[in-house]
């Protein structure tokens, strides 16, 4: 449901799999030679509606009620959970962007824009 590319790296969100994981990291340096390895994948435990990347965190719109938004290390090396105590309900598909430091939520809540700062 959701793709990011930070240089060579691909990420990429799904909807939730009960049996395993959410979120994956592939390499696509020598993707016109029909390689893309796998190098990180992790079970977010949820769908993943949106992500963005930027430097060392993940930005993540995600569908688990009352934890909406989470943030996680980039590095495929610590490929963990920065924060995910996050409530900011009714996120939408395709509703987070990052530019110059700040985060860009869209949700269909009465709160329908948040931004976030991230130094």
């Amino acid at each position: 449901q959701a793709l990011a590319l930070l240089g060579n790296v691909l990420y990429f969100g799904r909807s939730s799999d009960p049996s395993g994981s959410d979120l994956f990291v592939y390499n696509i340096a020598n993707i016109a030679n029909n390689s893309m390895p796998l190098i990180a994948q992790a079970n977010v435990g949820t769908s993943v509606l949106s992500l963005t990347v930027s430097g060392s965190y993940v930005f993540m719109a995600t569908s688990q009620a009352n934890n909406e938004f989470k943030v996680w290390h980039s590095d495929p090396n610590n490929f963990t959970a920065v924060n995910t105590n996050f409530n900011f309900s009714n996120l939408i598909n395709n509703g987070i962007k990052y530019e110059n430091n700040f985060v860009y939520l869209a949700s269909q809540g009465n709160d329908a824009l948040k931004i976030l700062y991230s130094p």
